[in-house]
């Protein structure tokens, strides 16, 4: 080759190569590498109704690529994406793949607005479509990306559809603005739209006032959800510990919203305060005290089954079992599925700090009695409403045990319940309950209602069943059937009696709620073994047989207004046997003096002025006529 030719040639490598590095220099230029950045984001503008923009560029490949005071416009001119820094290292790109791994990626100060725009499309969709349409490559592979780290730092974010308000004190889940977003992410990757991330950090306040100030997990996103493994999120009110969490029902399938479902294995740990149940799901429950929770949850908020389920509200109610609930909103309405293994009652503080007005709709006018209970534990089912259910199952309290079968439904307009079913007892203390000082103890029943109760101090009821045994005088009684109707302090039916050592039968009506007792009844005795009843000591032999109608007012000889009528009837001890054919006691108030009268086959006697029943018997004998 001739020696002119061959200096051509080294020219021109060598002006090439100075003009290789020289195109190697400019392009490491900060001003260079922005501008050219900026030159395809206008280009992606001319398909996008909105404005990109890049304020500096920092490429040195790979070892970092910095992006400062990134912006997107959505076509509105508000801000879509704002980042002060976008900054990551490359670790390896393979283009025929598609796929891009990075070693750390930082994004700084951003501000993500998801707005829905009025014409109806969100205005991120927009951009995509834009760069959508931007990408002249074509792959079969779908795009990939993972990054062993990524961090968010002081975020912002918002989206909310055209027309969504803030609503201070609740979510509004069609207008959320999270502010101070803090995200620290182990490992990342997204592969043909699956997500993987390994979140040990996520923090962030929202509008309504409800934060997170502290979220981590295994986090898988696709088409189908959101699942997660070793889930633990901290809020100012409640904790959430979770081996498994899937949320289904998240994303809109054809432009349909499909429903929330949750699927989650709740810890021990799990702890719900009243604040988040407000600001989550509107539930107001009024009480400031966390609901301690764990178990398998399936459903919604408000539409859930929670399966091997503990329930704790400390110092109100303890509960253990399967729970099904339906709340659409109005606690007196929500619907309740309850098999309890055990569930106790607090019924001092649950009337105190539940039932007293403080959730709104939901206040009762508790009996005493109920209110006295103390602890309260149930074994058994429960479904339906607060107001109108259906309880089968056992409740033990101090006073003793009961088995109810019960359907109890709200009156409406009009105040009160109705109740139908069964109740019965076990080893139940009447007078500690309604602190009486009847002697009665140890009853055991079962009886069929039917009545109505007021919503106050009233009930109503009609009674038929069987007191098994009851404790009086240091006897045990057995075999008491009833049949009648109870009206707050008054009965009107009948009692029989079949004991082995009494045998006798009530009917009448008593009236126990004014100031004197009002009775109407007849009492036919077969037979009653006063020794064996301990009602007479010091005798070998007490037997009775009585045939007796009573109708008077008071409770006691020398203050009763009325008859009482006595006839073929006899007294029995080891001495012999008084027979009675008839007799007849009357006594009256007569001219502001009580009149007492005694008539039978064996004597006629009248007694006249004020009587008391301590001296009765020197009166008799010196009044007897």
């Amino acid at each position: 080759m001739p020696k002119k030719a061959i200096n051509r040639t080294l020219i021109a490598f060598l002006i090439l190569g100075i003009l290789i590095t020289i195109s190697l220099v400019t392009l490491r230029m900060q001003r260079v590498q922005t501008w050219m950045v900026n030159r395809f984001l206008v280009g992606v503008e001319e398909k996008y109704e909105g404005k990109l923009s890049v304020g500096k560029v920092f490429i040195r490949w790979p070892h970092r690529i910095e992006f400062l005071d990134l912006l997107i416009l959505d076509p509105l001119n508000d801000t879509l994406l704002y980042a002060s820094s976008i900054s990551f290292s490359v670790n390896k790109l393979n283009i025929d793949k598609n796929r891009l791994s990075l070693s750390r990626f930082v994004i700084e100060n951003p501000t993500v607005q998801l707005r829905q725009l009025p014409s109806g499309p969100m205005n991120y969709e927009l951009l995509l479509e834009a760069l959508k349409s931007s990408d002249t490559t074509s792959s079969s592979n779908p795009f990939s990306l993972e990054a062993n780290q990524f961090i968010l730092r002081n975020g912002k974010f918002q989206y909310r559809k055209f027309g969504a308000i803030a609503t201070p004190g609740q979510v509004n889940w069609d207008n959320l603005l999270l502010k101070n977003v803090e995200i620290a992410i182990k490992r990342f990757d997204l592969d043909n739209n699956v997500v993987k991330a390994g979140i040990e950090l996520l923090t962030f306040n929202d509008q309504s006032g409800f934060s997170i100030n502290k979220f981590s997990a295994g986090v898988i996103v696709d088409s189908v959800g959101i699942r997660t493994n070793n889930l633990t999120i901290q809020t100012g009110n409640s904790v959430v510990e979770s081996v498994n969490a899937n949320a289904t029902g998240i994303w809109k399938k054809a432009g349909i919203q499909d429903k929330l479902n949750l699927d989650i294995v709740l810890g021990r740990s799990t702890a719900i305060g009243p604040a988040d149940l407000l600001l989550l799901a509107g539930i107001n429950t009024g009480l400031t005290i966390p609901l301690e929770i764990s178990g398998v949850f399936n459903g919604s908020p408000d539409n859930a089954r929670l399966m091997n389920a503990n329930l704790n509200w400390p110092d109100l109610i303890n509960f253990e079992g399967d729970l099904v609930y339906n709340n659409p909103g109005k606690l007196r309405e929500a619907f309740f599925d309850l098999k309890t293994k055990s569930l106790t009652l607090n019924m001092p503080n649950l009337v105190r700090n539940v039932l007293s007005g403080q959730i709104p709709g939901l206040e009762f006018e508790v009996p005493v009695q109920l209110k006295e209970l103390g602890l309260l534990e149930y074994r058994g089912l429960f479904t339906g409403t607060i107001e109108n259910f259906i309880a089968s199952g056992s409740w033990d309290f101090a006073y003793g045990s009961f088995t109810t079968n019960l359907q109890v439904n709200k009156n409406r307009p009009v105040k009160g319940y109705n109740f139908k079913g069964s109740v019965s007892a076990a080893d139940f203390n009447p007078d500690q309950w309604m602190d009486a000082t009847s002697g009665l103890s140890a009853m055991a029943f079962n009886l069929d209602v039917d009545g109505v109760w007021d919503g106050e101090k009233s009930v109503t009821a009609l009674l038929v069943g069987e007191v098994s045994q009851f404790n009086l005088n240091g006897y045990t009684f057995q075999y008491l059937s009833i049949n009648g109707k109870a009206t707050g302090s008054k009965f009107d039916g009948s009692l029989k009696l079949r004991d082995p050592n009494a045998n006798a039968d009530l009917t009448g009506d008593f009236d126990f709620g004014g100031e004197r007792p009002v009775m109407d009844f007849s009492l036919l005795i077969n037979h009653a073994d006063l020794c064996a009843l301990n009602l007479i000591t010091g005798e070998t032999k007490a037997e009775l047989k009585v045939d007796l109608h009573g109708n008077f007012t008071g409770s006691a000889i020398d203050d009763i207004d009325g008859e009482i009528k006595i006839r073929n009837s006899s007294y029995t001890n080891s001495l012999g046997t008084l027979p009675i054919t008839e007799l007849t006691l009357s006594s009256l108030l007569e001219f502001g003096r009580r009149k007492i009268m005694l008539s039978s086959e064996y004597l006629d006697a009248r007694i006249v002025g004020d009587v008391h029943m301590d001296d009765l018997t020197a009166q008799v004998k010196s009044l007897i006529a």
